[in-house]
């Protein structure tokens, strides 16, 4: 399961802490031959170990990790900081335990439905957008609650044409004389004529349906199957690799009306088109001032990215995506829109897994697949934990209560106390009381207020048992996954290793003034600034302001008396800069002094730079310095707290055995 990035980074964040005394000079002692790459405490840690953590750190690294034998003395920082946080008592602070718990709480679910339920679905999404298959099918209608009676003679009816199909007679022929989906009646050529549903890939179609395509062989015919809809059977015509999405545009014809005359006039508009194209005028143009569609012709003709399977009319498609380079144009396409000259401007071929995961997943959470088959997960852990529902209950509300009022009972807590304490509902080894089902009741989805009562009440029964289930599977979630548990021990390690430096180093550096000045008083010439640029930068919702500034300043008239009068309508800033850093302050480095640069246009305001002189270089007061003061006390500072730890945990290392 892919972890939100701030979870990739947990272990690198925590093992950058380790960084900022640099190398440390952990005592190593020669040794030859297999062994431990280091011991602390008396404990070993083995080159297996070590190598693990290294490839961790480089597979989930956005920067390039250091060699092998630097990383060692950084884990090994690492691993001391964590004994001295528990042996301190930290991992006992109720502050701590409730800041992991609350971590564990935001992440334990969303792993655990992410890795169970969305990570395969993702994955088969991917897998599928690679490839289209061409399918035509026939329905016969059957509602979700229709009697036994009607399913079933809805499931012989689809079966007999499923026999009849197999022993050779026409599939589009029985789709168009006994399918219920009511485009299989249609004209040959338009959408859904005989069944043909044309080339479609992943995501496209409800899931039982889009299983059975990609499980069914060229020219085969599948099983009866249900969905939403009905019964279906399904015949696969043809599969073909899916192409990328293409950037698509169009000039469309249209006839002006039904007789012949107006079709020679389309036919003559589409000449002219072509002739314009051939001619080298760029297809924009063209489709701004000939095309029908006139949405798309102040775009150029622009209908979008979309994919070979997004449907597109055949001839559309086909047109399109035959094209073997951008900017190519195909000849006349006939649909029942009029004729169509297309082009393509890029294509967006399909990325790897890691780089198309996010955009599936948003897909995926859309479709009703995502919760289907985050019930049946939930319905597996059910069934492995064992479940038990006392009908007997809710057969006894039913009896004295009519829907209405039993719903309000629930929601309002207007059962007696003894009521209240009856057993509803049992799952593994807990039990689950009318009390804990009306808790859940009253923030969750009424029931439908149509239909069987008893059948609604049992239905929410089985969403409530649902939920529990996904409850108790989060918290065993360490005990049955070795890679959560890692997660939630980095995270663990983390925390304590903050709070220690927070307590040891980085507050401690910020808040010791006599520290601080004996180390400013030891070389006060060690904290100068350079030589630097003074900029006077000036912000305004119009660049006329600046322009006005700019003149009289240019006039000599004092930047006080110019900026008190603009002071309604211009902010005024004075920074100082001493090389190039990529920003907008660089162009002023190329000016002479009290010349300006022109306005530049930044988050809604105009931006107007003057080169306002140069400081010469000087000594920093002791304010000055002082954030460059604390960043050397607390590298100082952990480097006298490393020593203490190598000292007190009996480190050794020998970086000679890494390979």
């Amino acid at each position: 399961m892919r972890l939100p990035l701030f979870l990739s980074l947990t272990a690198l964040l925590f093992l950058a802490a380790c960084r900022t005394a640099g190398p440390s000079a952990i005592q190593s002692t020669p040794a030859t031959g297999p062994g431990p790459v280091a011991v602390i405490d008396g404990q070993p840690l083995t080159q297996t170990d070590f190598e693990e953590q290294y490839a961790r750190a480089l597979s989930t690294s956005a920067d390039s990790i250091e060699g092998r034998s630097e990383f060692l003395d950084r884990y090994v920082n690492y691993r001391l900081k964590v004994l001295e946080a528990r042996r301190a008592g930290y991992a006992d602070r109720p502050d701590v335990q409730q800041e992991i718990q609350s971590y564990r709480s935001q992440l334990a679910r969303p792993y655990l439905v992410g890795r169970e339920v969305t990570d395969p679905l993702v994955r088969q999404l991917y897998e599928r957008r690679k490839e289209a298959v061409k399918a035509s099918h026939i329905l016969v209608t059957v509602s979700p609650d229709a009697p036994p009676a009607d399913t079933l003679a809805a499931y012989e009816r689809i079966a007999a044409l499923r026999d009849s199909a197999l022993a050779g007679v026409e599939f589009g022929r029985l789709a168009r004389d006994y399918s219920q989906d009511p485009s299989a009646q249609r004209s040959p050529g338009e959408p859904g004529a005989g069944g043909n549903l044309g080339f479609f890939g992943g995501g496209r179609m409800v899931q039982p349906f889009e299983d059975y395509a990609y499980d069914t062989p060229v020219g085969g015919i599948s099983p009866v199957f249900r969905t939403q809809f009905g019964y279906h059977i399904l015949k696969v015509d043809a599969r073909r690799a899916l192409p990328p999405a293409r950037e698509l545009a169009h000039i469309m014809i249209q006839p002006r009306g039904p007789s012949p005359v107006d079709s020679a006039d389309a036919r003559r508009r589409v000449s002219l088109a072509l002739e314009r194209l051939q001619a080298g005028e760029s297809f924009a143009a063209v489709a701004e001032e000939l095309s029908d569609d006139r949405n798309s012709a102040q775009n150029g003709g622009n209908i979008g990215l979309l994919g070979f399977d997004q449907g597109l009319p055949d001839a559309m498609r086909d047109s399109a995506f035959a094209l073997s380079a951008p900017g190519m144009f195909s000849g006349p396409a006939q649909t029942r829109f009029g004729y169509h000259i297309m082009t393509y401007l890029r294509e967006e071929p399909l990325g790897t897994l890691e780089e198309e995961y996010e955009t599936l997943k948003q897909q995926v959470a859309s479709l009703p697949r995502a919760q289907e088959a985050q019930t049946a997960f939930s319905r597996s852990l059910r069934a492995e934990l064992g479940d038990s529902i006392h009908a007997a209950v809710i057969d006894s509300w039913v009896a004295n209560m009519p829907g209405d009022s039993l719903y309000r009972a629930l929601i309002q807590g207007a059962f007696t106390p003894e009521e209240e304490e009856r057993v509803l509902a049992t799952l593994g080894d807990s039990t689950w009381t009318v009390a804990d089902y009306q808790t859940w009741f009253r923030s969750s989805r009424l029931p439908s207020a149509s239909g069987d009562v008893r059948e609604n009440v049992l239905s929410s029964l089985e969403t409530f048992l649902d939920e529990q289930a996904l409850t108790y599977e989060v918290a065993r979630l360490e005990d049955r996954n070795a890679d959560f548990r890692r997660t939630m021990q980095e995270f663990r390690d983390g925390i304590l290793l903050f709070r220690l430096m927070e307590d040891s180093v980085w507050s401690k550096a910020s808040t010791d003034s006599s520290g601080l000045r004996a180390l400013y008083d030891t070389n006060p010439q060690e904290w100068r600034f350079p030589e630097r640029v003074e900029v006077i930068s000036m912000s305004a919702g119009s660049d006329s302001v600046l322009f006005a500034a700019r003149d009289q300043l240019r006039a000599a008239e004092s930047p006080s008396t110019v900026f008190a009068e603009l002071e309604t309508r211009i902010r005024v800033d004075t920074t100082y800069i001493a090389s190039r850093s990529g920003s907008a302050f660089d162009e002023v480095l190329d000016l002479e002094e009290g010349e300006f640069t022109d306005p530049s246009r930044s988050s809604g305001r105009y931006i107007m730079l003057r080169h306002n002189g140069i400081q010469p270089a000087r000594q920093k007061t002791f304010d000055e310095a002082r954030t460059e003061l604390i960043n050397r006390h607390q590298v100082l500072l952990e480097m006298r707290l490393m020593e203490r730890l190598r000292a007190r945990y009996r480190v050794q290392v020998w970086p000679e055995r890494l390979p």
